[in-house]
């Protein structure tokens, strides 16, 4: 023997990869297709052909602020202008200017049916446009900057003006929901499985909000990035700067498991179809995918920056997308132990090298591996 271990890569994942060259900043499947989101444009892609449909594109446009909003069907896009005013364009016909607001455009969101689109802006309006004519009409207007604001699906509108947070319900009538503190929304969505609202506080810490019931859910003051809910919504897992992924209970708040292993941001996560695994993203340019019961994971490599989205195709399949500009189509690996008869199975297939035990291990090796 030569004292030395050897390790064969014995079922490596694989990849098929699509070149968008500019950043990757979201994914969203709309049917069988692919609506992605670039630093620069929007486009769709047929993953089986390959083929890539262009929607919109605000390259050097020196008039907008440098950044576009699809729709989940990816049919529409808002662009932003540096004057309050935006650019609503569609897949055909031509595009609509919507103005309205005094200031500076803080969100940009669709309704989930695409029959709408909502912006809000430091001049203390929310206002509503109408995909289909442009026109446009104000749901809320306070006297400081409205700093953002989610949808959900049932048309309620979460906003955040100054220190007060308020719930517009579907007929316009808006209510406080609380003020300071805890209150305090950097950021707030409709999760897509119950249509509850979560919000990520000013402390960094998150909460479900159902009703007047407030459940707070702790990241230990770190920022989670992303957040993703199982598909039976009891559990909401979470991408943390710290490196980690947090898993919490929906009916308590409280932290059911916490997953190491990256070694850099966690920007996204996953539940699969099924949600018996997880797949996360982070800056360390590498995909994890943990088996929620076991804990044990599998580590996907090839992009060369960090992988800012991933979803699920299906339950075989991963889609990611990273800063270096590229997408790709992974084979989700096994996360089942091999037997002991499975691993010499796969490494006597692996390679033909034979140790000759009356030769001295310093010796000319007498096979070459191949």
């Amino acid at each position: 023997m030569d004292a030395n271990a050897r390790v064969w890569l014995i079922d490596p994942p694989r990849a098929a990869v699509y070149v968008e060259q500019d950043p990757i900043e979201n994914l969203r499947f709309d049917g069988d297709q692919l609506v992605v989101r670039t630093s620069t444009s929007v486009a769709r892609w047929d993953l089986g052909s390959g083929r890539r449909a262009p929607v919109s594109s605000w390259a050097n446009e020196s008039h907008n602020l440098g950044y576009g909003i699809a729709s989940a069907d990816g049919d529409h896009v808002v662009v932003p202008s540096a004057d309050g005013s935006m650019e609503l364009r569609a897949a055909s016909g031509p595009p609509l200017v919507l103005r309205g607001h005094r200031g500076l455009v803080t969100h940009v969101e669709f309704a989930r049916d695409g029959r709408a689109v909502f912006s809000s802006a430091v001049d203390g309006t929310l206002r509503r446009w109408d995909t289909a004519t442009g026109t446009g009409a104000i749901v809320l207007e306070v006297t400081t900057p409205i700093r953002g604001f989610a949808v959900a699906r049932d048309g309620r509108i979460a906003a955040q003006a100054g220190d007060l947070a308020y719930l517009i319900d579907p007929a316009g009538r808006a209510t406080k929901l609380g003020k300071g503190g805890k209150w305090c929304i950097d950021y707030a969505e409709f999760e897509p499985v119950t249509d509850r609202l979560i919000t990520h506080r000013c402390d960094n810490n998150l909460a479900i909000i159902e009703g007047d019931r407030m459940i707070p859910l702790s990241t230990g003051g770190y920022t989670a990035s992303r957040i993703a809910v199982s598909p039976d919504g009891r559990w909401i897992a979470g991408g943390l700067v710290d490196r980690t992924i947090r898993i919490w209970s929906t009916d308590t708040g409280q932290v059911v498991d916490v997953l190491h292993g990256h070694s850099d941001f966690v920007f996204d996560v996953a539940f699969s179809p099924d949600g018996s695994r997880l797949a996360s993203a982070s800056y360390d340019k590498t995909i994890r995918l943990w088996d929620l019961k076991t804990k044990r994971h599998r580590v996907l490599r090839g992009h060369t920056a960090g992988v800012m989205r991933v979803v699920w195709r299906d339950p075989d399949h991963l889609v990611t997308g990273s800063s270096d500009g590229t997408i790709r189509l992974w084979d989700a690996p096994g996360l089942e132990l091999p037997s002991a008869a499975d691993i010499a199975h796969r490494l006597d297939a692996a390679t033909t090298a034979r140790i000759a035990l009356d030769r001295p291990a310093t010796g000319r090796p007498t096979a070459r591996g191949t």
